[in-house]
């Protein structure tokens, strides 16, 4: 909640030492829930589009960092190897956009309204996506993709039956992946996907 304030509000500014403290925070999150929890990926992908441009990872901003983890750990009675966080901080800094299913998505999503080519297998992981191609086809007036914020399962197509009302079939949206509305056809994206393609995208 913070960042998003920071993000919609653009007389406040991110200081230097929160986004080191932020970045320190997810390391040390990293470090203990192993490299295979996605969901930390996709809080520090959100992390580095709330930031914009603020985050640099030099050699010595990362020393900085890792001691400020080291400092609040050692409050906690722990001690980290600090070679190791830096390679966990570096690593996390390679995570790309494009490594996340909801990206790829809706990478397919925006093909298939261009009518380029797209990956059929990340495409048969969104649900009701002959829809999708059947409204492509049918080149109605309506726009065939919308964004929408991204924490509400609800359609924002005018004239859907599902407009505005919560539908549980809508859930990825919660999880910032793509999903098609059952009602009219339509692709809703959650924002953060537009600004990462716009932004971050690699």
């Amino acid at each position: 909640p913070i960042l998003e304030d920071i993000n919609l509000n653009p007389d406040l500014e991110v200081h230097r030492d929160f986004i080191d403290l932020f970045i320190a925070f997810f390391a040390l999150l990293k470090r203990d829930l192993n490299d295979q929890v996605q969901s930390i990926n996709l809080l520090w992908l959100k992390f580095r589009l709330f930031t914009g441009n603020d985050i640099h990872l030099d050699e010595p901003s990362t020393s900085i960092i890792t001691g400020k983890a080291a400092r609040y750990s050692a409050i906690g009675g722990e001690s980290i190897d600090q070679i190791t966080l830096k390679k966990i901080i570096t690593d996390l800094d390679k995570t790309s956009w494009t490594d996340f299913i909801g990206y790829r998505q809706y990478d397919c999503i925006l093909s298939a309204q261009k009518g380029a080519a797209y990956d059929p297998e990340v495409a048969l992981g969104i649900k009701d996506w002959d829809l999708y191609l059947q409204i492509l086809e049918n080149k109605r007036n309506r726009p065939p993709i919308l964004t929408v914020d991204g924490y509400h399962q609800m359609c924002v197509q005018s004239g859907c039956q599902y407009a505005n009302i919560s539908r549980p079939v809508l859930f990825p949206l919660l999880s910032l992946k793509p999903c098609i509305c059952q009602g009219c056809g339509t692709a809703l994206v959650p924002q953060i996907l537009k600004n990462a393609l716009q932004n971050h995208a690699h």
